[in-house]
Order: C-alpha cells, then sequence, then structure tokens
C-alpha cells in the first residue's frame, strides 16, 4: 500500500468501526504482489514470499531505527551459583536421580549455557531453584 492508499484505508476503517462497532478484517483491501522467478524455480512458497515482501517494504522504509541494546548477561560465577541452586532443587524434588545429579543435569546446563542467561533470566531461575527448594522441604525431602 502506498502511505496514501494506508491512510485512506485507516480513516475508513475507523470510521466504521465507529459506525457499527464491526471489525473490518474480513474486508481488508486485497493486494496481489507479482515476485518475478527464474525458470528453474518457477513458484515460491508462502514464507520465501512473505520474506521478499517483508524485505522489499524494509528497504523502502529508509534508515532502520537503532536496535536496542542487547540485554546484560550474568558473569559466569552468577550463572554457575544459579544452576547449582537448580541442580541441588531439582534433586531435592525428585527430579535428578540422588547418585550422580551432575551427569543428568549436564544438559540443562549445556542448554542454560547456550542460552546466555540475562541477568533478570538468572534471578528468576533461581527463584524457580528456591521455591523448588521450599516445596521439596515442605514434602518432607
Amino acid at each position: 500500500l502506498r502511505q496514501s492508499e494506508a491512510g485512506r484505508f485507516a480513516a475508513e476503517h475507523h470510521r466504521r468501526r465507529a459506525r457499527d462497532g464491526g471489525d473490518l478484517a474480513g474486508q481488508l483491501p486485497r493486494r496481489q504482489v507479482r515476485i518475478p522467478t527464474s525458470s528453474r524455480q518457477p513458484s515460491l512458497n508462502l514464507a520465501q514470499a512473505a520474506m521478499v515482501a517483508a524485505y522489499e517494504i524494509y528497504l523502502r522504509r529508509g534508515e532502520p531505527a537503532a536496535s536496542p541494546a542487547p540485554p546484560l548477561r550474568t558473569p559466569a560465577a552468577e550463572s554457575e551459583r544459579a544452576l547449582t541452586l537448580l541442580r541441588d532443587a531439582l534433586t531435592a524434588v525428585g527430579f535428578l536421580p540422588a547418585e550422580k545429579p551432575e551427569v543428568r543435569f549436564a544438559e540443562w546446563r549445556e542448554l542454560f549455557g547456550r542460552a546466555g542467561l540475562s541477568e533478570r533470566e538468572t534471578r528468576l531461575l533461581m527463584a524457580l531453584a528456591r521455591r523448588l527448594s521450599g516445596v521439596a522441604r515442605a514434602a518432607g525431602r
């Protein structure tokens, strides 16, 4: 949609919605877009077509806005502390075996290691571990 068409459509949408309270989902303007293809690959699947269309819209928008700064990652020592608390809590509730829980917990370590936990995520993980430990204590484990 050109900007003027989009503005007219939005104005019409709000006018109709105010008038009859209905939703215009079924009345959206239908646009067809032709994406040139090669004879070796004569068609695109929906995901490919959506990606091409989104890229073209992106190019036409001009200079992109600055992306937000990535969240700060937790220092290794703090992550290790959180993972140790989680391992102990999972052992206490019986999720991990009491003998050699680290062997079964290794995959959890890999998972959280790949994720690169933010400070907030580390606090959430520690809160979960504390809650699980409390449940285990309440159950007499």
